[in-house]
């Protein structure tokens, strides 16, 4: 009976903390489970775009990222292998199970809504418009360069361009309208951005 009563009752590790096995012997072994981190006192998922493979000791590395341009479908994600998703503006690239997957900014002309919405690929611009940046997240994003218009209406397709140079007419850019015309007997020239741009055809007259 002496002995029995001599037995110290295992401790509760602090609240959120678990052990990495059965056995333990002592509270330096209390840590956050696999996708969780510890931090002044308290348990928190590790946040979307990281991930903890690991029991987590406080002080010891916090949640690691995935690459850049790549997340996870949520938050305490605990491998590599779950950074599986394009973040928007990007697509990508390789994937192996114990890197997770790598990613690239789509290129101009080029966007995407991000793994999450719907693909982790880059879709090319409709109708032969174009984009501003490299890494545009939303088709919304596909307009006109400067000195281009739209031609309407557009075509079903949309790998069939529908883009034309102002010839005789001018769009400042970086939107979907059709060039606004110069008028008769007038033609463009230069940037073909503004109205300032418009010239009278040689031998003709207003």
């Amino acid at each position: 009976g002496g002995l029995v009563s001599s037995l110290t009752p295992c401790q509760r590790c602090p609240s959120g903390l678990t052990t990495a096995r059965e056995g333990a012997v002592s509270r330096e072994e209390c840590k956050a489970s696999p996708g969780l981190y510890f931090q002044e006192g308290i348990v928190r998922p590790c946040p979307p775009g990281t991930y903890q493979p690991d029991y987590h000791l406080q002080g010891s590395e916090a949640c690691k990222p995935c690459a850049a341009g790549v997340t996870t479908a949520g938050s305490a994600a605990t491998a590599a292998a779950e950074c599986a998703f394009a973040q928007p503006g990007y697509g990508l690239t390789t994937c192996g199970n114990s890197s997770g997957c790598h990613a690239q900014a789509c290129a101009v002309g080029s966007y995407n809504i991000g793994g999450l919405q719907g693909t982790n690929s880059c879709q090319v611009c409709p109708w032969g418009l174009t984009t501003q940046d490299v890494g545009a997240t939303h088709v919304s994003a596909c307009l006109v360069p400067p000195g281009h218009g739209v031609t309407y209406p557009l075509p079903a397709d949309a790998a069939v361009p529908a883009v034309e140079l102002c010839s005789a007419g001018y769009n400042p850019g970086w939107n979907r309208r059709a060039c606004t015309p110069c008028g008769v007997n007038i033609t463009s020239r230069n940037n073909r951005t503004s109205a300032w741009d418009c010239f009278v055809l040689k031998g003709q007259g207003l």
